[in-house]
């Protein structure tokens, strides 16, 4: 009985591999809750987004429209494929570099002085540029970076089975 206890506890009630997929999947989910609720907040007010890239940048409002249309998208497709378990890998490296661009962005308009809002959540959460944003970037790079790290099993093991069930359930809509 105390060698079934003792295995039991090795190898399959409190193993620590059990509490890094676990916390594993919340970060992924965590993540793709962020990239969500940025890109679709930016969609519904950009003008933050807009005024905060006028700040940083002297290009013509065009190029700057363009930029606060395409970065929601980036961020909505790439939240999209991490809750759809659709190439996580490479999404989720995607997901790093871009959070690591925004603090490239955020050390930036920190050094340059800036403290408007950076309309990172549109018009739904306001956050100043300066180190709590540095802060929360390097927390959001340190999440999707522990992931990528320590995720190995749980990205091999589900890369592309969301996509091929998709696949299997669209093929069975359209044989009907």
């Amino acid at each position: 009985m105390l060698n079934l206890l003792i295995s039991k506890i090795r190898y399959g009630w409190f193993t620590l591999s059990r509490y890094k997929r676990t916390a594993c999947r919340i970060g992924v989910y965590f993540i793709a809750a962020v990239l969500l609720i940025s890109g679709i907040s930016k969609i519904l007010d950009p003008m933050p987004l807009i005024e905060t890239l006028k700040a940083f940048t002297k290009l013509p409002e065009e190029y700057l429209i363009l930029a606060a249309t395409i970065l929601p998208v980036i961020e909505i497709s790439l939240g999209i494929l991490l809750v759809l378990k659709i190439k996580p890998k490479p999404v989720m490296l995607g997901t790093l570099i871009l959070f690591a661009a925004f603090l490239a962005f955020s050390i930036y308009g920190t050094i340059m002085g800036m403290t408007n809002d950076c309309g990172c959540f549109g018009s739904l959460v306001e956050s100043q540029i300066g180190w709590g944003m540095i802060i929360r970037n390097l927390g959001f790079i340190i999440v999707a970076a522990l992931i990528i790290t320590y995720n190995k099993v749980y990205i091999a093991k589900n890369s592309g089975r969301s996509i091929n069930n998709i696949l299997v359930i669209i093929g069975e809509k359209n044989e009907k």
